[in-house]
Formats: C-alpha cells, sequence, structure tokens
C-alpha cells in the first residue's frame, strides 16, 4: 500500500480518515506499523464500529493490544454505534454479519 499512495501522489499525513469495516487481519494492514505500533495515517481518524471491538477482544484477544490500543492511545480511534457522517459527504452505515460475534440471525 505505501508504494500505491506514493506513486498517486499521496501522503500519509494527509489522509484524515480511515473507515475499518471490520476487524479481520486481512483488513487492517497498515493501520498501525512499527514497533511500538504507530498509527500508519498519522493525522487520520480511523472509524470502527463498537460491535467490532468488543467482537475482537473476544475472538482475537491480540488485536486489541496490537491495534486499538496504539490507536486509542494516538486519540485517534473513533469507535461508533450504528450510522456517523464523516463530513462533507459520506454517510456510514452498519452492516453487521461478516464477524462472527455481529451476525444477526432472524
Amino acid at each position: 500500500m505505501p508504494a500505491e499512495l506514493a506513486a498517486a501522489g499521496i501522503d500519509p499525513a494527509d489522509v484524515d480518515a480511515v473507515i475499518l469495516t471490520h476487524l479481520h487481519s486481512d483488513h487492517i494492514g497498515w493501520a498501525v506499523t512499527g514497533t511500538p505500533g504507530r498509527p500508519y495515517f498519522p493525522n487520520a481518524s480511523y472509524l470502527v464500529q463498537r460491535a467490532e471491538v468488543t467482537a475482537a477482544e473476544a475472538l482475537n484477544p491480540g488485536l486489541p493490544a496490537g491495534l486499538i490500543a496504539p490507536l486509542r492511545a494516538a486519540g485517534q480511534l473513533r469507535v461508533v454505534d450504528g450510522e456517523a457522517t464523516l463530513p462533507p459527504a459520506v454517510r456510514l452505515l452498519p452492516t453487521p454479519g461478516h464477524t462472527p460475534a455481529t451476525s444477526r440471525c432472524w
């Protein structure tokens, strides 16, 4: 991803929002890098649904320390419940179901 961003002329410091659709390991790469972990996008808010954070804590105990804690410590984690808006025109809609603990059966 870093090479692709650079090729597009995008500096990680220019990114102001990262939406983590779910907290599976194949979808959170580059969110936090280095040791100790630091947000890859230093000026971005990282948005994630509360249900995903709760599920991650239950299903993948190492994830909160490696991802959630560094984002929270940097003041960049924004946990939302349900719908949220990112100005000027992005609306987040929860779509539970891909993470087992967030699935709804009717």
